[in-house]
């Protein structure tokens, strides 16, 4: 799991994505209000994911809030998994991230990435999001750590999909195929073949014919 000391934090895979805005307000950037990252950790995750706005036009943030507010902790209790999904939802409407937003609390421990229809449909996939989601926590890093691991992870995947043609990956080169050339050998040999059987005799007979004159 992503821990900081012996602070875990947990995730939900989640189904839903945000409705992106016409503009985000956002930009990339991370949003540390719960104080979870040393500083040189967040100038580290800031460069990088400035980096994926430049080359790819996606957009990254991360947010992290110390707890739930109290006007919500009615709608936490009664479904904890359905909770943050909305709660990220609404984060990343609000703050109108229109790329991948990624909400983590620190008490109770959680966090929640949430990928924009435009960008889900190749750059980041639901898939490839949620694999991510348990390589971070099966890591069991620290908070610093996986912030760099998981921001690294997207910036990697990000750029493999989008150097692939929109069609998908090019298919392999065929090598050489003689069957054709093979069957067209075999077709002439046998047309020779037929010829020769069908013209012989007629040769022999004129040759015999010759061979019995004076």
């Amino acid at each position: 799991m992503l821990r900081c000391g012996r602070f875990s934090l947990l995730a939900c895979l989640a189904c839903g994505a945000f409705v992106p805005a016409a503009v985000s307000a956002a930009g990339p950037q991370i949003i540390d209000a719960a104080d979870l990252f040393a500083k040189s950790t967040v100038e580290q995750a800031t460069q990088k994911i400035n980096e994926i706005q430049n080359r790819f036009q996606v957009e990254v943030v991360v947010e992290t809030v110390p707890t739930v507010p109290a006007n919500l902790k009615a709608q936490y209790e009664a479904n904890r998994e359905v909770f943050f999904r909305k709660w990220a939802v609404n984060r990343a409407s609000e703050l109108e991230a229109r790329g991948i937003y990624v909400l983590i609390c620190k008490e109770p421990d959680y966090f929640q990435i949430e990928v924009g229809p435009a960008v889900r449909a190749r750059a980041f996939t639901l898939v490839q999001r949620d694999d991510l989601v348990r390589r971070i926590l099966n890591a069991e890093l620290g908070a610093d750590a996986a912030l760099l691991a998981m921001i690294g992870s997207m910036a990697a995947t990000v750029e493999s999909n989008l150097s692939q043609p929109a069609g998908g990956p090019p298919l392999p080169s065929k090598p050489w195929d003689l069957s054709g050339w093979i069957c067209l050998a075999v077709g002439l040999v046998c047309l020779i073949w037929l010829t020769l059987a069908v013209f012989r005799p007629m040769f022999a007979a004129a040759s015999g014919s010759d061979r019995g004159q004076p």
